[in-house]
């Protein structure tokens, strides 16, 4: 994508319906150093995030008891 104002930029997001439902996506202008920042600003990366600790919790207490 190229701006007119910044020039090139790199956009990062989820795909298919919920890229349009929830507009789950961020912009950089290049040259991008932060890459894995940009996905980390992503609610869906978030989420999964969250749902791997919760599961770990649970897995967790689990074992202990």
């Amino acid at each position: 994508m190229v701006d007119w104002a910044f020039g090139p930029l790199v956009m990062a997001g989820v795909g298919g319906v919920p890229a349009d439902l929830l507009a789950d996506r961020t912009f950089r202008v290049t040259p991008i150093t932060d890459a894995a920042d940009m996905l980390g600003e992503l609610r869906c990366c978030m989420d999964i995030a969250a749902r791997r600790a919760s599961m770990s919790a649970l897995s967790t207490a689990r074992s202990r008891g």
